[in-house]
């Protein structure tokens, strides 16, 4: 008997929509990235592409200002049946995690910033004893991530804002203390244009306190012909971006690159093959849940399965594009991140080279300069110990190019003697009001005194005399010297 040709082609379609594999991602994506699904929808299509897969996806837009609202979206997208729940948020939410948790869902977190260059950054810190940092982004957004980024995995204080205005130059020039550390995050040309803008606002004044974070891929064409100081860079391997691209090593990175676009296209592309190559060990694939009635069920089984393959992807080869980071359920680039140190007189020099799977560490027999402390020195003049420094062809007072006055005297070489014996930088600073310091009738004090209480200064070095009343507020060292009535 003779089958019509319309029926075989009928049969053979049919058996290729039997044979192909279909999942349902679920998305968490912040309320404030409603852009990321149309990004995600493009992935989806890629991997479907490269993989003989059907993949439906639901987006909850989660709003951490509301979360129940935000809870009844994501336990409505999981009531339609879930494979897969891929987290995009900035940070993990308690709530999903919990009924993945409980249900058995396979969870999948991952990055498409730039929280993983500022997780690197944070470890070099930390080994450099850093106790505090500012932090200056592209946009409130970036401000966002890198709070739920850092707070809670760092130990290090943070001030962050969103670019670099004449208010917040200010701000940082008020900031008491100093922060240890002044940091650039962003794309080669917002972080050169900040730069300048901290140099003409007079920032820039420490070696190796100001570090660029390039989130783009242009570390090794960054123009450092502008820096005017030793300085700190960061910037991921070009080489990622020929991965991103499916290209061999050394190829052209284009400037437009669409980096989170890329970086989902790749996750997908993975999360599809990994599926399909356990297709046949994986009993339940996807699965209705109900967040009234949690409780365990075959999919645990999945996820047990699913994140093992993770794990022995990443363990049978160091080159895959994503790493399974197992403590955070999170696939990760598999970036390698390099740190340069700047100096004007001998250029760019890479001192540390790393993997994000890996923990920091610097090169073979590379030494970094060990960071000089700095302090702000307060003093009053008062003859002949502080004296203001005049030309000695005009007679006027002598400013430096702050615009403050300088002096001389023996406080002034005590200080620097000070500074030169225990290794420190500093900044001599005298009182915007009063001489040594009085007591106000509201209890503060102005002067010398009023500066190292309000922390204006760190220590003191001037003719000041010791007093009960100023030791309770401050500390004087002991006298070392003593002759007709001076103490030093």
């Amino acid at each position: 008997m003779e089958i019509p040709l319309f029926l075989l082609i009928f049969f053979i379609n049919l058996g290729c929509v039997v044979s192909e594999l279909s999942l349902r991602f679920v998305f968490i994506i912040e309320n404030h990235e409603p852009e990321l699904g149309q990004l995600v929808g493009r992935a989806l299509k890629v991997a479907e592409e490269q993989q003989d897969v059907r993949v439906d996806d639901s987006i909850v837009l989660l709003d951490r200002e509301n979360e129940e609202e935000s809870y009844g979206r994501f336990c409505s997208a999981i009531s339609k049946g879930v494979s897969l729940i891929v987290d995009l948020s900035w940070s993990p939410w308690e709530l999903a995690e919990s009924v993945a948790s409980g249900t058995g869902v396979p969870l999948v977190r991952t990055a498409l910033s730039m929280q993983r260059l500022l997780s690197a950054v944070a470890s070099h810190c930390a080994s450099r004893n850093a106790t505090d940092a500012a932090l200056i982004t592209e946009s409130e957004a970036d401000v966002d991530r890198a709070l739920y980024e850092l707070l809670g995995r760092s130990n290090i204080r943070l001030w962050v804002h969103a670019g670099l205005t004449r208010d917040s130059a200010r701000a940082l020039k008020n900031m008491r203390p100093d922060p240890s550390f002044y940091i650039i995050v962003g794309e080669s040309g917002f972080v050169m244009d900040t730069y300048r803008r901290a140099v003409k606002e007079k920032l820039v004044r420490r070696d190796f306190r100001w570090y660029l974070l390039l989130t783009d891929y242009s570390g090794d064409s960054f123009d450092t012909s502008q820096l005017v100081l030793p300085t700190m860079m960061l910037h991921v391997d070009a080489n990622e971006c020929c991965k991103l691209l499916g290209s061999k090593d050394d190829c052209s990175c284009p400037s437009d690159l669409k980096r989170k676009q890329y970086i989902l296209s790749g996750l997908m592309t993975y999360l599809a093959e990994t599926y399909s190559k356990l297709e046949n060990d994986l009993s339940v694939v996807t699965a209705k849940m109900d967040c009234d009635n949690i409780q365990a069920s075959e999919m645990n089984v999945t996820r047990e399965r699913v994140v093992r393959q993770f794990a022995d992807d990443e363990q049978i080869s160091n080159d895959t594009l994503f790493y399974w980071d197992g403590e955070r359920s999170a696939l990760y680039l598999r970036s390698t991140f390099v740190l340069s140190t700047f100096k004007p007189d001998s250029g760019l020099e890479t001192v540390a080279s790393w993997s994000a799977n890996e923990e920091y560490k610097l090169l073979p027999g590379v030494t970094l300069e060990p960071l000089r402390p700095f302090f702000r020195v307060g003093t009053s003049p008062a003859v002949p110990w502080t004296l203001p420094k005049l030309d000695p062809d005009t007679g006027e007072q002598v400013y430096n190019e702050d615009g403050q006055p300088e002096y001389e005297g023996y406080c002034i070489d005590l200080i620097a003697r000070i500074a030169e014996t225990m290794e420190f930088d500093y900044e001599i600073i005298t009182p915007k009001s009063g001489t040594f310091g009085k007591k106000l009738p509201n209890g503060s004090w102005d002067g010398v005194v009023g500066d190292l209480m309000r922390g204006e200064t760190d220590l003191a070095v001037a003719a000041l005399t010791m007093t009960a009343e100023r030791e309770e507020v401050i500390d004087f060292v002991a006298p070392y010297f003593e002759q007709t009535g001076i103490l030093i």
